[in-house]
């Protein structure tokens, strides 16, 4: 229900289908509990899809839902994630990488990046999401960023990594910058709903979905969202 998170998710379901082509093969660097993957896989169910994340536990809870796709252990920082994804889906080099919301949660966002870069085909693509502006107390506490970023120079680090920038914007403002100035300012009434497992009441649900049409319709030149797309060269 989240209008960040279902904003998020149609910003990348929505680049991943001029990419996607029948067959191609789809990975999610920090997949947590596989929920971009099946929101990806309902409206892309031509690709193959593969996630990997560094939690023994999410990885065994997401094997056990048998939702037609490869998840596997790895931390998207270390130098052996290629080799354990080449491992896992019996083939090296993925046509589109996805990693959303997990740069920011890593020490070395440098070596993230070398990865993602390695584990494309030639002429493959990275979808890229972060955050920018302050850190509030929700993402500090909550949320665990250890960083935000100014997008270029995250642009900068995603060509370092040997990858050309395709696309490259801000968006979420004003809906998703008002929404994380309320969310800092309600901060104890946020941590208690965060741990709650109930379904929000009808009215809640209905303003979270108006939030998240206000931030689809929303010009995308401005806010805390960052979505880059990069390229790896095509082989000479």
């Amino acid at each position: 229900y989240h209008p960040a998170n279902r904003f998020r998710y149609w910003l990348i379901a929505g680049r991943l289908k001029r990419y996607l082509k029948p067959g191609m093969a789809v990975l999610d660097m920090g997949c947590g509990h596989g929920g971009l993957l099946v929101r990806l896989k309902a409206d892309c169910p031509e690709g193959r899809f593969a996630g990997c994340d560094v939690s023994h536990q999410v990885i065994g809870y997401n094997q056990r839902r048998d939702l037609g796709i490869v998840f596997f252990e790895a931390d998207v920082t270390a130098p052996d994630c290629i080799d354990r994804a080449t491992g896992a889906v019996g083939q090296r080099g993925f046509d589109i990488v996805v990693s959303s919301e997990v740069i920011e949660h890593v020490e070395n966002d440098h070596s993230l990046l070398r990865n993602a870069a390695d584990l494309l085909a030639p002429g493959g693509y990275l979808i890229l999401t972060t955050q920018s502006g302050p850190r509030y107390r929700v993402d500090l506490e909550l949320l665990h960023h250890l960083r935000h970023y100014y997008r270029p120079a995250l642009e900068q680090m995603v060509l370092s990594a040997g990858l050309e920038i395709v696309e490259t914007f801000n968006c979420g403002f004003p809906v998703l910058t008002l929404q994380k100035i309320v969310a800092n300012a309600m901060f104890d009434t946020v941590m208690r709903s965060a741990a709650s497992s109930q379904r929000p009441a009808a009215l809640v649900r209905l303003i979270m979905s108006i939030m998240f049409v206000l931030m689809k319709i929303a010009p995308k030149w401005s806010g805390p969202q960052i979505v880059i797309v990069a390229r790896r060269p095509p082989a000479a």
